[in-house]
């Protein structure tokens, strides 16, 4: 809404004026009032309007000496003088003091309407034009300090960076950090000029430097301050963010330098600093000289032996075991960052470990709260995780969410869990020594606790599963003895024959017959 004062001596035009056309409805709102010029000029430094519709005939201070005032502060304020003279001087003078309009009294409604519609438009335009103005001259400035940054340290450059936006160079000392905004949304250029400003706020505020763009990064140039004091700063802006907005930043602090040459080296230290901010440990300012460690790093041959982790992984989440999911994914997490894989590598990985094991887990699970474990909600938090630390407990929550899930209306008890992973999983080549592992016993030890509960050795009840699995199959299916042999988990035939002949004594071939007899 615009403002508008009205300046008359009479009340009764005073009162005409508010409601001779509909000023809320054209964007208009009578802000306030005045009978004489003194008053309207109080009136104008406290509410300051956009116009101000001013009779000429007032006392104390008349509507043109009012007006000339106005044009004298060059106060951006539009004018429409009123007057119940006929007479050119008057409009002379309004024109010298570029007053807007001149409406003689009385006031014709639909002049009025035109006039004051037509002002909104000019404070449209301007408004636009303004907003330009600024926008252009920021564009300008950010392409000063980039030269200045990148290509220009002459002393005829920085001078005219002083006389322009009086940077005060040389300064005793430099620091230069580099922000980036994460994010995979549309939206991200709103972002970007969302933390540009928070940023030049704090900046400001602690009189630190200055803020500017070059291409997606926003830079501080900071004037000597302390690293601890810097630190804290960036830290404060980032939190700030986070808490206000959710905006998720990286900074990355290019060092230090007493020489204004050397700012193109820190720029590009700390750009290089940001490529390694996947590999962040959750701190958010990344310093160069802890990533040429990474950088200088021998790469290795990049195998990960995936399979392994895979079915410990599995085991673990049917076991309900999130120690050992954590103790993995972290243990999985490091070989990957030893062996200096990249970040598409990690995730791909990563993602790849998830949907293995949720994709087994569902094929043998009936809960129906397993269909929406690849949801797009799930993909859009995979692919937003941007350090390896958020990656990891992304997975790890993930995992453990799935066993809870899978485990919800089990017993908590450790050798049940057990007991329940066997009878899901007989056809995998299940041994002891890793399903231990998993528990974090002793192989033997745990066969021990295992034989107390069942009153079986391992093998014995894995193997008693597994035959009562082929003789439902044998009475339910017309599937080959040898196709039962495999899908009960015994990949020789013959081994199967003797444990099968052993566990219910006949061959399996005989069973069949005399189920089939049996069914006559």
């Amino acid at each position: 809404m615009y403002k508008v004062l009205i300046v008359d001596d009479e009340p009764h035009i005073r009162a005409g004026l508010k409601v001779v056309i509909d000023w809320n409805g054209l964007g208009y709102d009578v802000c306030g009032e005045a009978s004489n010029g003194v008053e309207a000029l109080n009136k104008i430094e406290s509410l300051s309007p956009d116009l101000c519709i001013v009779d000429i005939n007032m006392p104390q201070m008349d509507g043109l000496e009012l007006v000339k005032i106005i044009s004298d502060r060059k106060w951006d304020i539009k004018t429409i003088i009123l007057s119940g003279y006929q007479d050119f001087n008057y409009a002379k003078k309004a024109i010298d003091y570029n007053v807007t309009a001149y409406l003689l009294k009385p006031i014709d409604e639909d002049e009025l309407l035109s006039i004051v519609s037509n002002i909104k438009q000019n404070f449209k335009q301007q408004q636009i034009i303004n907003e330009q103005q600024v926008k252009y001259k920021e564009i300008s400035r950010d392409k000063f300090f980039e030269k200045l940054i990148l290509d220009d340290q002459s002393k005829e450059y920085i001078d005219y960076m002083n006389c322009t936006f009086s940077t005060n160079f040389p300064w005793s000392e430099y620091q230069l950090a580099l922000i980036e905004v994460i994010s995979q949304s549309d939206n991200k250029q709103q972002l970007h000029t969302h933390v540009y400003q928070a940023t030049h706020i704090e900046v400001e505020r602690m009189r630190a430097g200055f803020v500017f763009n070059i291409g997606e990064y926003i830079i501080i140039l900071i004037n000597q301050l302390s690293f601890k004091r810097v630190h804290g700063m960036l830290n404060f802006l980032y939190e700030k963010l986070k808490k206000e907005k959710n905006i998720q930043i990286v900074i990355a602090v290019g060092g230090n330098t007493k020489h204004i040459i050397k700012l193109k080296d820190l720029f590009y230290k700390a750009q290089k600093a940001l490529k390694y901010k996947f590999f962040s440990k959750g701190d958010v300012i990344l310093l160069p000289l802890e990533n040429e460690k990474i950088d200088n790093k021998p790469t290795k041959n990049n195998y990960i032996h995936i399979e392994s982790y895979m079915k410990s992984i599995y085991i673990a989440v049917e076991t309900f075991n999130t120690d050992k999911i954590n103790e993995i994914i972290k243990k999985l997490s490091l070989e990957m960052q030893e062996n200096s894989m990249p970040e598409n590598k990690i995730k791909y990985y990563m993602l790849r470990i998830y949907v293995g094991v949720a994709g087994e887990i569902i094929k043998k699970e009936k809960n129906s709260i397993l269909n929406n474990l690849f949801d797009e909600k799930f993909y859009n938090g995979f692919y937003s995780c941007s350090s390896i630390s958020l990656l990891e407990n992304y997975i790890i929550n993930k995992l453990a969410e799935l066993s809870r899930q899978v485990m919800s209306q089990d017993t908590d008890d450790m050798l049940s869990r057990l007991v329940r992973y066997i009878n899901l999983n007989y056809q995998k080549d299940i041994k002891l020594e890793e399903l231990a592992d998993i528990f974090g016993y002793n192989s033997a030890y745990l066969g021990k606790l295992f034989r107390n509960l069942t009153g079986d050795y391992f093998n014995t009840y894995v193997d008693k599963v597994r035959i009562e699995k082929a003789k439902e199959l044998l009475n339910t299916t017309n599937l080959k003895v040898n196709d039962i042999a495999e899908k009960a988990g015994y990949s020789n035939y013959d081994y199967f024959s003797i444990k099968f002949k052993k566990i219910v004594g006949v061959s399996p071939s005989a069973y069949r017959q005399i189920s089939e007899l049996q069914k006559v």
